[in-house]
């Protein structure tokens, strides 16, 4: 056995074992508080002996605290226009076993805040974060699900049109609000779930849908969520993985806000589509 035939089955291993052992990076982001945080450090020039006090304090009422805390849920998607995302920052707390009422708690913390702040969006995202943090749960250090803005969605689509060579006709249909229009519009939907964060391992992934839109069908307890996934998988067998993937998106989650927003989505795209 000469040195390339070793260096290919070598090689081979690798893939197979990164296929097996790893999941795909492909185009969502996952990030966890603590490196939000260290970034937000970075760009606002906060000095680690700083940041190590200010969390050990609990994050004190001061202002270079109130815009770092402000960086960071912004970083992480918990902060837009001016509001904070409940259902993305609560994904950074794990609160405790024997605790019933730190959703309450921190419900009645949230409802109290002063509405204005006196116009101070650092202040205004201080304030949000401390009910958290101070009635909610312990914050985690694991990485979570990222939710993708509008521009970034049309631009997964277009490298899609590009990697896939989606076909012009395909793309026409698209642009004209068609979808599913056959095939290959179908094998295009899967990988865009698939790169966005929505499916992996022939299932939907309710966590990363139900932080991106906050809708009740992505709920992991949704009954009628779950008869659903259940019909189509016993049809399964009968279809491509494209036309499954596309089925369930369609016939479970046709309703949503997201599933119509991924459709508003790539009729743009292929409507502004230039080929490199």
């Amino acid at each position: 056995m000469n040195f390339f035939t070793v260096s290919a089955i070598a090689l081979v291993a690798i893939i197979g074992s990164i296929h097996a052992d790893k999941q795909l990076p492909h185009y969502y982001v996952e990030k966890s508080f603590p490196e939000a945080q260290a970034e937000c450090a970075v760009y606002l020039q906060v000095p680690d002996d700083r940041l190590q006090r200010y969390m050990r304090e609990g994050y004190p009422d001061e202002p270079e605290v109130h815009c770092l805390v402000l960086c960071v849920l912004e970083n992480l998607r918990a902060w837009e226009n001016g509001t904070l995302q409940e259902h993305v920052l609560a994904n950074y707390f794990v609160p405790a076993t024997e605790d019933c009422d730190n959703a309450k708690r921190t419900e009645k913390c949230l409802v109290h805040l002063p509405q204005e702040c006196n116009g101070e969006p650092c202040v205004q995202a201080y304030r949000a974060f401390q009910c958290y943090y101070q009635n909610y749960g312990t914050l985690t250090s694991c990485p979570e699900y990222v939710p993708s803005y509008y521009a970034e969605d049309v631009q997964l689509a277009y490298d899609l049109f590009d990697m896939l060579d989606v076909s012009e006709e395909t793309r026409r249909k698209l642009a004209g609000g068609c979808f599913p229009s056959g095939p290959e519009s179908q094998c295009f939907f899967f990988a865009y779930v698939t790169r966005f964060g929505a499916w992996s391992k022939d299932a939907p992934l309710l966590h990363n849908l139900y932080t991106q839109s906050n809708e009740e069908a992505f709920k992991k307890d949704n009954a009628e969520t779950h008869v659903c996934l259940t019909n189509l998988n016993k049809l399964a067998c009968n279809k491509s993985k494209c036309e499954h993937v596309t089925d369930v998106f369609s016939q479970c989650f046709g309703s949503t806000m997201l599933y119509k927003n991924w459709l508003a989505v790539f009729k743009y795209a292929a409507m502004t589509y230039t080929k490199h």
